[in-house]
């Protein structure tokens, strides 16, 4: 997969905190103080968990695709090629070329059969590849390998020196590729994973606000003062993580992928890693969307107690 910058379009979607950009569920005035910290401490965490496990799931993923090209390239290492002196027989640019496909080839050749089979047992048969990415065995090979690979592959009935010494290549790229967003992916879990500890601190504070509020018997006008300052400030540290979060989207770990073969077409890292229908594309800026949204609504409520 290909990587490219987000551009400035995309970045700002959430240029200023609690943006309309995001939907928030905001609690009604008329709905209790109580209720209103339980929705909105549910919705905080539950924004950033699914993007936690969002996370875990594709490294998952990779992991195991890692360690399937792994097994491929073993067993592309322990064949001995067949020697030839033909050029015929060598990788070719086939840039401009009609795609090739391997449905109507004679698989008669051990050396091509046992090369096909060795994807088809280690790549393609890891359960979530074919359901992940749909693809037939010739699309598979052009995607990860290259469609030089892919016509060698389909033309020669001997794997020569050449498409060897190619398919090693290609695969230990396919490998680096995966450990690169595999560490990508980790930090991006880590940053949530702080994220989350740092907005239920301030969910955390919110709740014992008005539970000091409630129990002050006396100048709860002053109290109430005090309270409405300190919402201020949690608003402001919201603030400062949802800016935070905007320059981390800015700058992804990945740019572009190593694999140079891919006919991918560009994507953003954080597009790719939340932009999967169903989950929240933006996590962090959710939450912190709704716990604003709830800190708005709190600070109409106290202000009743003045």
């Amino acid at each position: 997969m290909i990587f490219r910058p987000l551009d400035d379009k995309a970045a700002s979607i959430c240029s200023e905190l609690f943006c309309d950009s995001i939907v928030a569920i905001g609690a009604p005035l008329e709905v209790t103080w109580v209720i209103s910290v339980g929705l909105t401490m549910v919705l905080t965490v539950g924004y950033v968990e699914e993007g936690i496990e969002t996370c875990q799931e594709e490294r998952d993923y990779l992991a195991a695709e890692r360690g399937a090209f792994q097994t491929f390239l073993d067993r592309i290492r322990s064949v001995d090629p067949i020697e030839t002196d033909s050029r015929a027989t060598a990788l070719t640019d086939l840039q401009n070329t009609p795609h090739t496909t391997l449905a109507n080839r004679d698989p008669g050749d051990a050396t091509f059969k046992y090369v096909i089979s060795a994807y088809e047992e280690t790549v393609l048969s890891l359960p979530h590849y074919r359901k992940e990415y749909n693809e037939t065995l010739a699309e598979s090979l052009t995607a990860e390998l290259g469609q030089d690979i892919v016509t060698a592959l389909a033309t020669n009935k001997t794997l020569v020196p050449a498409t060897q010494q190619a398919l090693i290549e290609r695969s230990q790229q396919a490998i680096t590729s995966r450990t690169n967003l595999i560490e990508a992916i980790t930090a991006e879990i880590d940053a949530l994973t702080e994220t989350q500890a740092d907005l239920n601190e301030i969910e955390t504070r919110r709740h014992n606000l008005r539970t000091h509020l409630d129990a002050t018997k006396r100048n709860q006008s002053e109290a109430a003062f005090d309270v409405l300052c300190t919402l201020r400030n949690l608003k402001s540290e919201a603030d400062d993580i949802a800016k935070s979060r905007q320059k981390r989207l800015q700058n992804a770990p990945i740019k572009k992928d190593t694999t140079a073969t891919s006919p991918v077409e560009p994507i953003d890292f954080y597009e790719y890693l939340h932009g999967k229908e169903g989950t929240p594309r933006y996590p962090v800026l959710s939450a912190v969307a709704e716990l604003g949204s709830d800190i708005r609504t709190d600070q109409q409520q106290v202000m009743d107690y003045m």
